[in-house]
């Protein structure tokens, strides 16, 4: 319940204009650097989205979209692109089938906590459980960079109902945020819920269960 509490303050923090370190407290109360410090949401739908994000002190432009939606061939792309005095050099791009990540999920068992998505603009509530949580922390470890990260996240969580208008924006976030939610989650054994304040990077993550 102390770790929800800091988790609101820390959202009314932003809403109130005020800018946050990059940091997250977790449920035993340490510090977790997540080494981004911002993320600006350019344009935000349910087959593209593309926003700046600054990580490991550059900016970068990433440009997500869906290809051969309603198919068995649907996949994310994403586009990495350095931002430097204005311009965009594509510095990395990676594409994931959906179903590569999906199918898996579904012969997972013994998931803890609960899993959905609430939406109360500009808030985004989100709860996954841990199999999901599990899954996420495998493809951040496996994925050779930021763009198949973000693609790999991305057709992760873009089947949970709720979420897939906000899949591309959230993949990003919870990409920022991948050191807090392992924290949390006790690297994938426990489901975590956050607030996400849509077109930030910041997550704070409690468990869920």
């Amino acid at each position: 319940m102390k770790t929800k509490i800091v988790s609101l303050l820390l959202v009314l923090s932003l809403v109130c204009g005020f800018a946050l370190p990059s940091y997250a407290k977790t449920s035993m109360n340490e510090k977790v650097k997540t080494n981004v410090s911002g993320m600006n949401v350019i344009s935000q739908s349910e087959g593209e989205a593309s926003y700046t994000i600054e990580y490991g002190g550059k900016q970068y432009f990433i440009d997500q979209k869906t290809l051969d939606k309603g198919t068995s061939k649907e996949s994310i792309k994403v586009d990495q692109y350095l931002l430097t005095d204005g311009h965009r050099t594509l510095v990395d791009s990676a594409t994931v089938n959906i179903s590569d990540e999906s199918s898996e999920m579904s012969t997972l068992a013994k998931c803890r906590g609960k899993q959905g998505v609430s939406v109360a603009i500009p808030i985004v509530k989100v709860s996954m459980n841990s199999c999901v949580i599990k899954k996420f922390l495998d493809i951040v470890e496996d994925a050779d960079g930021m763009a198949g990260a973000i693609a790999g996240i991305a057709a992760l969580i873009k089947k949970i109902p709720g979420i897939s208008v906000y899949a591309g924006a959230i993949a990003g976030a919870m990409f920022a945020g991948k050191y807090a939610i392992k924290k949390v989650s006790d690297n994938g054994k426990y489901g975590i819920s956050y607030n996400w304040i849509i077109g930030t990077p910041v997550v704070v993550p409690w468990r869920n269960g």
